[in-house]
């Protein structure tokens, strides 16, 4: 007995190309010092908090990144983007400033 394998036919590169929508993409703002400190700060928020939970580090080191992170959210800001980061700082902070005043 002899068996055929058939393999059905490939598709055209044409019928794989996808129209995209181009009002529906988002540009990433540029990389400024500013931005990036930003980024920073909002990433080191979670890290305080997980670290004063599990007593990681000390309440002076969960200070002096609290100290950094409050820096860059204290300064004013124009870019949208910038706004939006700080304003997510600030709310962090004062989730932190909690755990940091009861120790």
């Amino acid at each position: 007995m002899e068996y055929v394998l058939r393999l059905p036919d490939r598709p055209s590169l044409e019928s794989l190309h996808v129209q995209t929508d181009p009002a529906r993409h988002t540009q990433i703002p540029p990389a400024t010092p500013e931005i990036n400190r930003l980024r920073a700060a909002a990433a080191l928020i979670p890290i305080i908090e997980q670290g004063l939970e599990v007593s990681r580090f000390s309440v002076e080191r969960a200070a002096l990144m609290a100290s950094f992170c409050e820096w860059t959210a204290h300064r004013p800001y124009d870019d949208p983007e910038a706004i939006r980061l700080a304003e997510r700082v600030r709310h962090g902070l004062q989730r932190i400033k909690l755990p940091l005043a009861a120790r």
